[in-house]
């Protein structure tokens, strides 16, 4: 390794896809209050999600808790709270 020199690397990132209405309703059911209160559900809790929810199945968990944690920033923009 030369000294002095920074070796910059990208990230890679999967493909991104769309949430489909099915799905949105589905983690919507699931975590209303979690969006009104504005918490980010646990690993567990989205993993429990995905278990109940046959359309979840090939959603990660963190998909799932980023999914919530928009929503909630959205509702927090929509209702004016900071």
């Amino acid at each position: 390794m030369l000294c002095g020199v920074h070796v910059v690397r990208k990230r890679r990132r999967g493909a991104r896809k769309a949430w489909t209405t099915e799905e949105r309703a589905a983690v919507n059911r699931h975590f209303r209050e979690h969006i009104l209160i504005h918490r980010v559900p646990r690993k567990d809790e989205c993993e429990k999600c995905i278990a109940s929810e046959p359309g979840l199945a090939h959603r990660d968990w963190r998909a799932v808790k980023f999914f919530v944690h928009t929503a909630a920033q959205k509702n927090k923009r929509v209702i004016g709270c900071q």
